[in-house]
């Protein structure tokens, strides 16, 4: 009889049951961080199915670093979004600030000149 590869699933709950001791000393809070993040593995299982050939663990943990890598890159375009429009209102600050110093100059001259407004 032929034999059978585990499935990147068995792998997963495995690799998941390993380190059920290092999870349990973590804080509360680091658990729950912890549970979604391999939650978050969970969702690549069926693409990383497709490459047996690498060793399963190292699968695992890309499929973690391709998870954090797109949080980042949404992270980026947010950040590049609240960028433009601070730089935006910025603009729109300065422009303000343009017209109300050459009211105050032109005030100035006035009363300079002997003129009242």
């Amino acid at each position: 009889m032929g034999h059978t590869l585990p499935t990147i699933t068995g792998h997963y709950d495995r690799f998941r049951a390993q380190l059920s001791d290092f999870r349990r000393v973590l804080r509360k809070s680091d658990q729950i961080a912890f549970d979604a993040m391999l939650d978050e593995v969970r969702q690549h299982l069926p693409a990383a199915g497709f490459a047996a050939h690498v060793l399963p663990e190292i699968m695992l943990l890309f499929c973690l670093s391709l998870e954090e890598h797109e949080k980042a890159k949404k992270h980026e375009a947010q950040i590049d979004a609240l960028r433009a429009d601070l730089q935006r209102e910025l603009g729109k600050l300065r422009q303000e600030l343009v017209m109300e110093i050459r009211k105050v100059d032109s005030m100035a001259f006035l009363e300079t000149s002997g003129h009242k407004t």
